[in-house]
């Protein structure tokens, strides 16, 4: 997977800022709501806030870590912020539906402080993770990683521990199958089992974001079961190689980011 490797780069791809955007008038009315969202086009007719995509984020470091396409690009929402605070220093962000917390992590990168609210408990994960990166001690997790690795040798042979189980879902199909089940509930006794908050946290967003592969239900063309997708449901999977090779590129992502733009 492709990932920007110099800060400049990422500032490339993410920071220029839009030529022109149409002002709301100081007295509220419907106009002037139409008007704050309403962009002026440049010399090429492109619009001057980039695409809101999220497929954008899927090359770019921290962003890329949890697959959301609910939400905006991080260029799209850099320009938003360069545009209406372009000339404020430590302005408070709030994203009252942040999702997996590209507005706040974009914010944090500008210089400015962030809130955001979000209901559902995996991308609120995701964002407070995301927003953590600059905590996370690489040593520290470079251990958990290596003790992860021994620890999974085990995972499919050793019975599984019972107390991780959650209570069973009611649907058609199993999330997982037996094989993969077992390895899911020692991935998850390995989590509970961390000191660090910081780096739990991480490995949870981790296999959030690679879960469905190795489960019986699909993306294609929205989350469904597999049969329902044209395919095979999932007798057995590596879980461990698909979790750490996510970790790896979460581990790289933080060392760029530690490095390229460190913590103010």
């Amino acid at each position: 997977m492709p990932v920007l490797q110099k800060k400049a780069e990422f500032e490339k791809a993410v920071y220029p800022k839009p030529k022109h955007v149409a002002r709301a008038s100081s007295s509220p009315s419907n106009q002037a709501q139409t008007d704050l969202w309403n962009t002026v086009s440049n010399e090429n007719g492109s619009t001057a806030f980039r695409d809101p995509a999220f497929a954008d984020n899927k090359s770019l470091p921290i962003h890329r870590w949890s697959p959301w396409i609910a939400g905006y690009s991080a260029s799209f929402v850099d320009d938003v912020i360069s545009a209406y605070l372009p000339n404020r220093k430590a302005a408070l962000v709030l994203d009252p539906f942040c999702g997996v917390g590209t507005t706040l992590l974009q914010a944090n990168t500008r210089g400015h402080n962030a809130i955001g609210f979000e209901i559902n408990p995996y991308p609120a994960l995701a964002a407070r993770t995301k927003l953590a990166v600059h905590r996370i001690k690489l040593s520290e997790l470079d251990a958990t990683l290596h003790a992860m690795q021994k620890d999974a040798a085990h995972w499919r042979t050793h019975a599984a521990p019972t107390d991780m189980a959650p209570p069973p879902l009611k649907s058609r199909l199993p999330f997982f199958s037996p094989k993969v089940e077992r390895q899911v509930l020692h991935a998850l006794a390995f989590v509970r089992g961390l000191e660090s908050e910081v780096i739990a946290n991480l490995l949870r967003t981790a296999f959030g974001a690679v879960m469905v592969s190795f489960s019986n239900y699909s993306y294609e063309p929205s989350l469904g079961s597999r049969p329902a997708a044209g395919k095979a449901l999932i007798e057995d999977a590596d879980v461990a190689h698909a979790l750490l090779e996510k970790l790896h590129i979460m581990r790289a992502d933080i060392a760029w980011m530690q490095k390229e733009m460190p913590s103010k």
